[in-house]
């Protein structure tokens, strides 16, 4: 085993790890299943004398574990969040996502914009989040937008994820990344007091910015 621990070393699997998936033969080899928060995953196969022979695509290794008589399944529980929860990269666990069928992880509001943005600066700033690994960063659509007000805001799950929710100067209005039917200039925007939608021209400074991004390996209570 400690020859196996020197080639995972030796591959640096660097990055903020949603789960590790083990997987052993009656050969001796070991399949290693590398989860990330930002989506990735990095499959190893290792032989029983420690030799990494291949890097597996997930849908390769699925079928192989599937298919092998008498492999042993190793798999480390996963740890089940709440919405609301804080996860190890800092992000916040999210409701699914009603456009793409996966749980969301919410931005941080430590790492968000500040302050009134137009909706260019809230595109720019989720393409900076892509650079930084989250590959599905984005402003959430209108569905999604409306989602994260019903199950994070309105269900009281809101301590983490601290959505502005003032009905007063500082009000609490997003932006979406859906454009406004028939006016390209526009955008839907929904407010986070009472969850009424609706919508502001993108080069005005007039809601908030808070990004989501695909958390496909974990699981919600």
């Amino acid at each position: 085993m400690a020859a196996v621990q020197e080639k995972i070393d030796t591959m640096s699997l660097k990055g903020a790890f949603q789960g590790i998936t083990l997987s052993r033969y009656e050969t001796g080899d070991l399949v290693v299943d590398v989860s990330f928060f930002n989506g990735l995953r990095s499959q190893l196969l290792i032989t029983a004398s420690g030799e990494v022979v291949k890097q597996m695509p997930a849908e390769e290794q699925n079928s192989k574990v599937t298919e092998e008589t008498g492999a042993i399944d190793g798999s480390v529980d996963k740890q089940a969040y709440s919405i609301g929860d804080v996860l190890p990269n800092g992000w916040v666990a999210g409701p699914v996502s009603p456009t793409t069928g996966k749980p969301m992880a919410i931005e941080p509001v430590s790492g968000a914009l500040e302050g009134y943005q137009t909706w260019y600066k809230g595109e720019e700033h989720a393409k900076t989040l892509r650079g930084q690994g989250y590959a599905s960063a984005r402003q959430p659509d209108e569905n999604e937008l409306n989602v994260l007000y019903n199950e994070v805001v309105k269900a009281g799950h809101n301590q983490n994820a601290q959505f502005n929710t003032s009905c007063f100067v500082s009000y609490g209005q997003y932006w979406s990344s859906k454009t406004k039917p028939y006016n390209p200039k526009s955008a839907r925007t929904q407010y986070f007091d009472n969850g009424d939608e609706y919508g502001g021209f993108k080069g005005e400074a007039s809601a908030l910015v808070r990004c989501v991004s695909d958390a496909p390996d974990i699981t919600l209570v």
